[in-house]
């Protein structure tokens, strides 16, 4: 998949299983997650305690609202590590209006995936920034989350990002401010 953004192209979104994260702190969520479920389907919001997460991905964690069956989604937390790393600060906005068209595609996709088939989904993601040539690899650990039986209202994502040069790290935030920026053109 080659998604095509301004400064931003995801160029891969690959299903990795999530046997793959034991021993890792996204497989510590993941037990987390069967624990507050406590074999339903899934947990409910008021099962979830977030501090209860590792504390080094707290900050590297999201959480969306769906909005109107899965038309769209409500960035309902969107943690401190992912506004370092961006450079902004995406709570209570829909992912339509996000980073940009090759952001919102990508994670559109992944976010329907595990809401449709209402389990949880863990994705390797490779993002390059146009503007510096910089490369990031995350995983991204995607959860549902039910408000009634088989119905997901919301879904957590923990991710774990690659270290990436401090060097880079405004390069790919001004990436981010220039893609704001087209979108609120388009306004």
């Amino acid at each position: 998949m080659d998604l095509k953004s301004g400064d931003f192209t995801v160029l891969e979104v690959t299903e990795i299983s999530i046997n793959a994260l034991k021993g890792d702190p996204l497989g510590k969520v993941f037990e987390l997650w069967k624990q507050w479920a406590a074999g339903r389907s899934a947990p409910t919001w008021r099962d979830v305690d977030m501090l209860a997460l590792p504390p080094e991905l707290i900050p590297q964690t999201v959480v969306v609202d769906i909005v109107n069956g899965g038309e769209d989604f409500r960035y309902r937390f969107w943690g401190t590590g992912y506004a370092d790393h961006y450079g902004i600060d995406e709570t209570g906005k829909l992912l339509s209006q996000s980073i940009g068209p090759s952001f919102i595609e990508a994670t559109f996709k992944q976010l329907q995936d595990v809401m449709t088939q209402n389990r949880p989904i863990a994705f390797e993601v490779s993002i390059r920034t146009t503007l510096t040539n910089t490369l990031q690899h995350k995983i991204n650990l995607r959860l549902p989350i039910e408000d009634s039986p088989d119905h997901v209202s919301n879904i957590m994502t923990a991710s774990h990002f690659t270290s990436i040069p401090l060097r880079d790290a405004d390069r790919i935030r001004q990436a981010v401010w220039n893609e704001r920026q087209k979108l609120d053109d388009k306004d």
